[in-house]
């Protein structure tokens, strides 16, 4: 069930610490996670939870992101990705899983990978991709390689081609509040 108004959801550049990420609901913004790299925070499709990009290491230097889950209303972090190097990410429009792109140093390139929202199940679905959104039916999500877009059917791992029709694939993507959500490109 989608939320029909979420509290705004922000990152911590926004405030004078410059650390965590905040729901403000009624214009009071309440700290959920207070990591100095706490990033790109998605809501879970009924509102009561958050994923976001983190590094809760506190070793210095360059970040070392993971995936990470909170309740909005408070509660432990949970950390749901082993390896590091997580970029963007956003939850899937039925609940159950996170789609979320991953630096795989070793090639220089990005990946596409899902996760349960569990932490369970992880598995790649494209290298050499950047996620754009999940499909509005939960069952693919739009991936981009800079020059064309494709959907992958996420149970199957099928590839359907989109070349040059944005107007195909705008019609399927998940629209909340009269905007479709668009990440990463």
């Amino acid at each position: 069930m989608q939320a029909t108004s979420c509290p705004a959801l922000f990152a911590g550049s926004l405030m004078p610490d410059g650390s965590g990420i905040y729901v403000a609901t009624n214009g009071d913004p309440t700290q959920l996670t207070d990591g100095q790299f706490d990033l790109r925070p998605s809501w879970s499709p009924d509102g009561s939870r958050i994923a976001f990009a983190g590094d809760l290491s506190g070793r210095a230097g360059r970040p070392s992101m993971n995936l990470y889950k909170v309740d909005v209303n408070g509660g432990e972090l949970e950390r749901l990705t082993e390896d590091p190097g997580v970029g963007v990410l956003q939850w899937s429009p039925r609940g159950g899983m996170i789609a979320f792109t991953r630096s795989l140093r070793s090639q220089f390139t990005d990946a596409v990978f899902v996760i349960g929202e569990d932490g369970t199940g992880e598995r790649m679905l494209e290298e050499g991709a950047r996620l754009v959104s999940w499909l509005a039916n939960g069952e693919a999500v739009l991936v981009d390689s800079g020059r064309e877009l494709w959907t992958i059917d996420v149970s199957s791992g099928a590839r359907n081609e989109r070349r040059n029709q944005p107007e195909s694939f705008l019609r399927e993507l998940p629209c909340q509040n009269g905007l479709h959500e668009i990440i990463g490109r």
